[in-house]
């Protein structure tokens, strides 16, 4: 097996192969491909070399000591950060160097005439998107836990862009409208999370007057795709890829449409990356052009790969909270469920439900419904600290509906099957 690579992609491929190999700080790379043997790696062998390489995972990252996995000498320009660890496997630690060409952030904010930014973020993260967003305006820092204070301090310094996460927008708004004329507004860049319909339709009508813009990126990796001006007014997930900074494969997924995509490194950072996967969904725009003067290709991202956890609402679900609760009527349903996840855009609210579907266990019985519905809304819990009932008083969450599947639908014809699914 092979891939088709262009004569740049596979000099860069040979030398990031060759770098990882040889390295003197670390045997990271060594240790793990120590059973294919690589020899003479060249780029006219590269493309057979490099599918046959190990996938890495998040769990490969994990099982590794931070300071084990370092490629390059420590120095100051180094900066220390995570991923956030919601998936219960803990958070990755990684080294980043700082940015220091301003192309980084010319390819977002090169356009852009701001006359002041709010950078809204929990602390210690996206700090990458913050120091190219310093290099074109001025920024204020805001505090995601103060947004009262914080949305006072951005009406007095009369702020036109705002990067954030679409959740955390929705909350700071708030406390914004009331304070400031929101229609001055003129540019956002949403990162962190993906902007769904209803929230994009939410904010068009409050924002009517700014311009969206989506970027891509891990916290492993950093800001792996953009959008241009004429991408944003599309307003859709579409993303030229970094393909000076990354090599992206696109790996068969159970949707038709899209693959896994697994990324590589093509810079030399100091936290290496080689077939990681995102466990991001998407695929690439081979036959479509942009008319922008970015020489990068498009690519569409479709969703996560991922079936255990979701984000909904300012918060993360996992699929095990609802296993604990419906582990109780095993003598009434099967060992498998589906809970989906959906928004609705609520005159000047987005309010999310979820339907939680089962396969009964003999004939359908309105009362085991009604049992499971009071169950779920009244026992399922977001942390220790925090239930799902919290979220239904605060109206952000409507009470969870149970739905009996048929026994023959596909989906469950895998035993111990528990997902969950994103309709954003």
């Amino acid at each position: 097996m092979s891939i088709s690579l262009n004569s740049q992609t596979k000099k860069a491929l040979v030398e990031i192969l060759k770098f990882s190999l040889e390295n003197p700080y670390s045997d990271f790379y060594r240790r793990k491909y120590a059973p294919l043997k690589l020899k003479h790696i060249n780029e006219d062998n590269i493309g057979n070399i490099f599918v046959s390489l190990p996938l890495l995972t998040k769990d490969d990252l994990l099982a590794s000591p931070p300071f084990d996995r370092i490629f390059t000498k420590i120095h100051s320009p180094y900066v220390i950060s995570s991923t956030s660890g919601t998936t219960g496997k803990g958070p990755v630690i990684i080294f980043i160097n700082t940015p220091s060409e301003t192309a980084e952030g010319q390819l977002t904010w090169g356009k852009i005439n701001a006359q002041c930014g709010l950078f809204l973020f929990p602390p210690g993260v996206q700090w990458q998107l913050l120091t190219t967003m310093i290099r074109a305006f001025p920024v204020y820092i805001g505090n995601p836990y103060q947004m009262k204070e914080t949305a006072e301090i951005a009406s007095r310094i009369k702020i036109d862009t705002i990067a954030t996460t679409p959740t955390a927008l929705q909350h700071f708004l708030i406390f914004l409208e009331p304070a400031y004329d929101i229609s001055k507004i003129k540019h956002i860049l949403f990162r962190g999370e993906p902007l769904s319909k209803a929230q994009q339709t939410f904010f068009r009508n409050k924002f009517p007057n700014a311009i969206f813009n989506l970027l891509y990126g891990m916290r492993e990796a950093g800001q792996i795709g953009v959008q241009c001006d004429v991408l944003s007014m599309r307003e859709e997930p579409i993303y030229h890829l970094r393909s000076d900074k990354f090599f992206i494969e696109i790996l068969p997924a159970e949707n038709e449409e899209a693959g896994e995509l697994v990324l590589t490194h093509l810079r030399k950072d100091p936290t290496l990356l080689i077939r990681y996967r995102t466990g991001d969904l998407g695929w690439f725009l081979r036959d479509e052009k942009c008319s922008c003067e970015l020489n990068f290709p498009l690519f569409k991202l479709f969703g996560r790969n991922r079936r255990e956890t979701i984000h909904a609402g300012g918060v993360v679900f996992e699929a095990e909270t609802f296993n604990v609760i419906l582990k109780d009527f095993l003598e009434n349903i099967q060992n498998n469920f589906e809970a989906h996840f959906y928004q609705r855009l609520i005159q000047d609210k987005i309010q999310y439900d979820i339907v939680v579907r089962v396969i009964p266990k003999g004939s359908v019985n309105e009362m085991l419904k009604i049992r499971l519905e009071e169950s779920l809304n009244n026992r399922l819990r977001i942390s220790n600290r925090f239930s799902f009932s919290e979220l239904i008083r605060q109206d952000l969450f409507s009470p969870i509906k149970v739905e009996f599947a048929d026994p023959d639908t596909q989906i469950y014809k895998m035993p111990l099957l528990y997902k969950l699914v994103s309709h954003f």
